[in-house]
Order: C-alpha cells, then structure tokens, then sequence
C-alpha cells in the first residue's frame, strides 16, 4: 500500500455475506460516483500479502455481485477501514478469495 491513499477509491466486497471477503480499488480519476461496467475492467484486488492486483476474477466476482445488488456505490469503504481490515486479516487467514497466507 505504497500509493498515496487519495488517488484511490475501496470497495469492499460482501458476495451477500454480509463480511467483507474482498477488498478492490480504483483510481480515484475514473471514478464520478456511480459504478458503471468499464469501471471492473480497472479495479484491482488486494492480494494475501497486502499488494494489489489487477486480478480479472476477483474484478469478475465483483460485477457478478453488482448485477445481483451485492456490490454498488454503498460498498465503498474508507482508508480507515481498509486499515483495520489490514489490521484484522494481519494476524489470521484472509476471508474469502484472499485465502490462506504462505
């Protein structure tokens, strides 16, 4: 998480959950409030070892759940969550697609 925290926007995935199980980024640029289709095809996923990915299935995961109504505007997360979901999934297994640490 090297990039300044301003260029970018976080969702946090659910896939109707109701915890979060994902965590996906876009450049702050192309986001104008609403999701819209091209928008997937940009995000990035966090990966097990903090890095981000531009990961084509976690990106995939995310519209699925969008066009089922799990994933919209109201799944954007602050900087301050992602830090204490960082926080949380530091000590113990990822959720999710983040799976298991090394």
């Amino acid at each position: 998480m090297n990039d300044p925290v301003e260029e970018w926007r976080y969702w946090g995935r659910t896939g109707g959950m109701g915890r979060i199980v994902a965590v996906l980024r876009l450049p702050g640029a192309l986001y104008d409030g609403r999701l819209e289709f091209e928008h997937f095809a940009a995000m990035e996923a966090l990966r097990p070892d903090g890095s981000w990915s531009r990961d084509a299935v976690a990106a995939g995961l995310a519209e699925k759940d969008w066009m089922h109504g799990w994933f919209d505007e109201a799944s954007e997360i602050d900087p301050s969550t992602l830090a204490a979901l960082l926080l949380e999934w530091k000590d113990r297994d990822a959720p999710g697609p983040l799976g298991r640490r090394g």
